[in-house]
């Protein structure tokens, strides 16, 4: 009787097994891993490192571009109104150019491009022969009013005979060219008058200056011979006719 007993209470062994394989398939809740951020790519993170300074850097550019060219056409009123009234206009001193004048220079023509230059406070206008054309053009920033003003020429030859030619162009692309100067070796101030070409030229919207250098004395024997003619410019000013 005991025996029974403790069999009938001993569990199955196959009915727990039986019990757990349903419990296992039916019931079995699977412990989901919790879920992570994905992390973005390290390729996006190195293109908005390019991006944002790529934007800025490109506003700023257009804003530059949009406000360059109203700052300048102010700076450039406030120099035409300054000059007006001022008895002497600075184009060359000491062999550099008035910037705030001058918007461009070059020698032209057979100008030797190595010889032609700004040297030790002075230019220099070489033209490896004489009868060769040769000569420096200055571009104004903006068109000049040369009414009542004079030419004042610091100029010299390398070695005498040298001449310089001095030619005007208004906005209309009017030339006018003033009379051979003749050189010496030695340094010597021109003056030229400007009024003399009303008429010929308007005098009061000038864009551009050119010297014009040319042939020098010559013999009969040196006819056809090469000549180099260099001309040394020290300053160039535009003076009002009462500081004559």
């Amino acid at each position: 009787m005991p025996k029974t007993i403790e069999t009938l209470k001993r569990p199955s062994f196959k009915g727990d097994v039986l019990d757990n394989h349903i419990a296992d398939t039916y019931f079995y809740q699977k412990i989901r891993p919790k879920t992570r951020k994905k992390k973005a790519p390290s390729y996006l993170k190195n293109l908005a490192k390019f991006i944002i300074p790529v934007s800025v850097t490109t506003a700023l550019a257009i804003s530059l571009i949009i406000t360059a060219p109203i700052a300048l056409n102010k700076y450039h009123a406030f120099l035409k109104k300054h000059i007006v009234n001022a008895r002497i206009i600075k184009i060359i001193d000491r062999g550099a150019v008035n910037k705030d004048i001058i918007k461009t220079y070059e020698f032209r023509g057979y100008a030797k491009k190595d010889t032609s230059k700004t040297s030790r406070g002075l230019m220099v206008l070489d033209n490896p022969k004489k009868y060769n054309w040769a000569d420096l053009a200055m571009n104004f920033n903006f068109p000049m009013n040369l009414t009542n003003r004079s030419l004042s020429l610091s100029l010299r030859g390398n070695i005498g005979g040298e001449r310089v030619s001095v030619v005007l162009r208004d906005i209309n692309n009017k030339t006018y060219r003033i009379n051979d100067l003749s050189l010496s070796s030695q340094w010597s101030n021109r003056v030229v008058r400007l009024n003399t070409m009303k008429g010929n030229i308007d005098l009061s919207n000038i864009d551009q200056m050119r010297i014009e250098c040319g042939y020098i004395g010559e013999s009969a024997r040196e006819m056809d011979s090469p000549i180099d003619v260099m001309v040394y410019i020290k300053n160039i000013n535009l003076l009002k006719e009462t500081e004559i």
